[in-house]
């Protein structure tokens, strides 16, 4: 609880769509943060919280914070691998009407 763990990974261009994902797995105590399907970071030594009752999303008082539109947002129960979030990401990809990369 004394420690920072940003999972920030990569910069994001202003006006462009991000498929960004994270999974945590709470055995390894392992961080791993996606950006359109692929690797940008892996933190290790994350210490769960069980005393969690509220997650933020964006807000940084020490840089900019995150400015944009989320359009979906899903929180599983378990820690997802790199192929799942790959195909998730190509599912996004896949939908009529989309618009992006």
């Amino acid at each position: 609880m004394n420690g920072w763990y940003d999972a920030s990974g990569a910069p994001l261009q202003k006006d462009t769509w991000y498929h960004y994902a994270a999974t945590y797995n709470a055995k390894t105590e392992t961080l791993v943060a996606f950006i359109n399907g692929e690797v940008v970071r892996i933190v290790e030594n994350v210490p769960a919280n069980g005393y969690a009752k509220l997650i933020m999303l964006g807000g940084d008082p020490y840089q900019p914070s995150f400015q944009g539109n989320i359009c979906e947002l899903v929180i599983y129960n378990e820690p997802k691998d790199y192929d799942f979030v790959r195909e998730l990401h190509l599912e996004y990809t896949k939908r009529d009407g989309f618009v992006g990369f």
